[in-house]
């Protein structure tokens, strides 16, 4: 069956998409698109505010094969904003060469407040994110 998203909201060089279940929040960057860590600020402001709209945690697939690059203050930003108040997981989409050395940079080098994965496309992303404690968190 085919993945059917829906777009909830963007940020800068990102657009926010949910599937079946609204807190999953699957975020696309743009092609060939460069994190930095002003851009990183802004997206995790974005996802903070729709997970407090929601009124619940969230969990997160983000489509990391999209990405060109991305700094380590990047990964300071997320791994000290994506906490456990608003979010239960995250999980990288890291099916292309680049994504799967991005990812696995930022598995080693980035201690994230919550369950923090690779995924191999957005669907086993989503399955990995719902097998997540949510009330552990």
């Amino acid at each position: 069956m085919p993945l059917h998203l829906k777009k909830v909201g963007d940020a800068p060089h990102h657009d926010l998409m949910i599937a079946d279940n609204d807190e999953i929040l699957i975020v696309i960057p743009e092609p060939g698109f460069k994190d930095t860590a002003d851009a990183s600020r802004r997206t995790v402001e974005a996802l903070r505010e729709y997970a407090r709209t929601l009124g619940r945690k969230c969990g997160l697939v983000v489509v990391a094969n999209n990405l060109m690059a991305q700094e380590p203050e990047s990964r300071r930003v997320y791994s000290e904003q994506v906490t456990a108040d608003l979010f239960y997981g995250i999980t990288l989409v890291v099916s292309s060469l680049m994504a799967r050395a991005i990812g696995t940079v930022a598995i080693r080098f980035t201690k994230m407040p919550i369950p923090f994965s690779l995924s191999s496309s957005i669907e086993s992303g989503i399955d990995w994110v719902n097998a997540q404690d949510k009330t552990e968190q």
